[in-house]
């Protein structure tokens, strides 16, 4: 990521949302490792969803989508603004990794995405998508 912002002039705190496309939720834990190792403070908002592979011959891979704003060429300042939380809660799961809930450059507000983790036990709660989203 650092040498593709470096191409365009940007670097990682410029970063507003980073959305990871995973071939399957089982790399997560490996790409979050190293991804942590980027970003020192308010890091971009973050969503990965996973995507599987109809092709056998693409069975594990990983795709990023990078949004970032480079303040030197606009004709005035936009302001980054960010909802960094970090705590562990009855209501809500702890973060798992570097990211910010919302990165807002206004008028757009980025969401980071979330999983259906249930908060006491940050553990995937049963039942498929559906109760997932009602948990979140």
């Amino acid at each position: 990521i650092r040498e593709k912002m470096r191409a365009v002039h940007l670097c990682m705190a410029d970063l507003i949302n980073v959305t990871l496309y995973v071939s399957d939720m089982s790399l997560f834990a490996s790409f979050n490792s190293v991804y942590c190792t980027f970003f020192k403070s308010s890091p971009a908002s973050r969503a990965c969803v996973e995507l599987p592979s109809s092709s056998s011959s693409h069975r594990n891979w990983i795709k990023l989508e990078c949004i970032g704003l480079n303040n030197s060429v606009d004709m005035k300042k936009i302001k980054k603004q960010i909802l960094h939380v970090q705590s562990i809660s009855e209501w809500a799961p702890a973060c798992i990794g570097p990211y910010s809930q919302a990165s807002c450059i206004y008028p757009i507000v980025y969401l980071a995405g979330q999983i259906g983790l249930f908060p006491p036990s940050m553990l995937l709660i049963s039942g498929g998508i559906y109760n997932e989203t009602e948990l979140v």
